[in-house]
């Protein structure tokens, strides 16, 4: 009995103990994401002993066409005009991003909208964010899709998770979305 005791003590104590930390690990979260990466910018430029000018071997920028397909519970295409950035650097590898806007269209179900966005990557790791404004001229929804995946700029790979202003009102628009998109500029391929 008295060892049931202890251990119902024990969970007493951790659980109370737990609850009044609670928001002290807030506020430990909270300054943990303010001031690491003030930190890490930190670092004074000093301590690069490579000439900065002969660091980046080739950067450019272009306009383009975007063009993707996609799946969020249906098939869905996107085509806008869009500007390309890329840098290659010798150490580091390369880099690129964009901004884009694009004219997205589901054919199923006849939703369609405009798109504005940007996005990024170092290597093969890409990241970029959406937001659209989608329409079937009966319901309207504003769509906020933050994205991750794979690409070397010219083609990506991605997958997003579609946040939706309205309570996801088109049965065709699903929370989850896989896409592959193209940047197409002669660019690329000098």
């Amino acid at each position: 009995m008295k060892f049931f005791r202890s251990v119902n003590n024990a969970r007493l104590f951790a659980g109370t103990w737990l609850r009044s930390r609670q928001i002290y690990l807030k506020q430990l979260f909270l300054l943990l994401t303010v001031f690491i990466p003030a930190v890490m910018w930190g670092q004074d430029n000093n301590s690069n002993t490579i000439d900065t000018a002969k660091h980046y071997t080739h950067s450019w920028h272009a306009l383009s066409l975007r063009a993707g397909v996609g799946i969020q519970k249906s098939f869905y295409v996107e085509i806008g005009p869009s500007l390309v950035f890329n840098a290659i650097d010798y150490r580091e590898g390369f880099g690129n991003g964009a901004l884009y806007a694009a004219f997205e269209w589901i054919p199923s179900t006849n939703i369609y909208g405009a798109k504005i966005g940007g996005e990024m990557g170092q290597n093969l790791f890409m990241g970029g964010l959406d937001l659209k404004i989608l329409t079937d001229n009966k319901n309207n929804d504003v769509v906020i899709t933050p994205k991750i995946g794979l690409g070397l700029g010219f083609v990506n790979l991605y997958y997003g998770y579609n946040f939706s202003t309205n309570k996801y009102p088109f049965s065709s628009v699903g929370r989850d979305q896989f896409s592959i998109v193209f940047n197409i500029t002669k660019k690329y391929f000098k």
